[in-house]
């Protein structure tokens, strides 16, 4: 939409067209937000005290059908207002929702590759908000800034919600099909827990693609807390839903990725009294907690 203005513009100016097209899309945001300024500060005065001087005799009929018409003026106004901070917010989401296709990548970089269980955020989120960082940058001082970061996060978050939801989906139709099948074969060759039981000593690979999400979310919100964005609704969705995808982990797949994340002995966290133990004997809910939100 905003690009067809601009269009419009330069083929209704072709002296300048090249010119004006040649611009970057940080100029253009730049220029879009300076229009809204100046309309929003027109709004902000007294349309009948701007545009009536006081000398100027009118009846009374004449003076109310001036100011019907003014307030239908500003009522247009605000109404292009309102469309004109959609399509500033709406092209700074739509380079961020750009990288989020990076997200369905998450699976392969897991599934049968014996990669290491994930510590840190994918790469795409410094892509992802990198758009978001230099827009709020470029406008510190806008009283609108607020405002429009709320915007453009509700729908990255949105879009972000629908990526995970789906991978998670994935995930487990995978993940059942799978014991679906390893029952047959223990049911054939005999044996009471396969190699590959998803109940084994170790970390799967779904495992690592839960948590690699969980982390991922757990890095936007932190980007959200950085610029005061209030969680939207389908954020505290998102973020719902990567927690629940990991509790619903086994206790000993737990122990195995906090001892990955943190690196350090398992017994150095209980007190001198359980110190001969085996490791994680009496790790309380609260250590399962700290795991899950870090």
């Amino acid at each position: 939409m905003e690009k067809q203005i601009f269009v419009n513009f330069a083929e209704q100016n072709p002296v300048n067209s090249e010119e004006f097209l040649a611009y970057t899309e940080e100029e253009l945001n730049q220029g879009l937000i300076l229009v809204y300024l100046d309309m929003d500060k027109l709004l902000n005065q007294d349309f009948l005290e701007l545009l009536l001087p006081s000398t100027l005799p009118l009846t009374e009929t004449a003076r109310d059908l001036f100011e019907k018409s003014l307030a239908e003026t500003k009522s247009g106004f605000e109404d292009k207002l309102t469309t004109l901070e959609k399509i500033i917010t709406d092209r700074v989401a739509k380079q961020s929702c750009g990288f989020l296709s990076q997200v369905s990548d998450i699976p392969r970089l897991y599934r049968r590759t014996n990669r290491e269980i994930p510590s840190k955020p994918c790469s795409y989120l410094v892509s992802l908000l990198d758009p978001i960082q230099t827009f709020a940058t470029q406008n510190q001082d806008n009283p609108f800034l607020s405002k429009w970061l709320s915007l453009i996060f509700a729908q990255v978050s949105l879009q972000f919600l629908a990526q995970v939801r789906d991978i998670l989906e994935s995930v487990q139709k995978m993940e059942e099909s799978l014991k679906r099948l390893r029952r047959v074969r223990d049911k054939t060759t005999g044996n009471s827990k396969s190699q590959d039981d998803p109940k084994a000593d170790k970390v799967t690979d779904d495992d690592k693609i839960r948590l690699q999400l969980l982390f991922d979310v757990q890095s936007y919100g932190q980007a959200m807390d950085k610029w005061s964005v209030e969680q939207n609704p389908d954020f505290i969705q998102l973020e719902t839903l990567v927690q629940e995808a990991t509790n619903n982990m086994e206790l000993l797949r737990l122990r195995a990725v906090f001892l990955q994340l943190h690196q350090i002995r398992p017994w150095s966290l209980l007190n001198e009294k359980t110190s001969g133990q085996k490791p994680f004997t009496n790790v309380t809910s609260e250590w399962l907690l700290f795991l899950m939100n870090k």
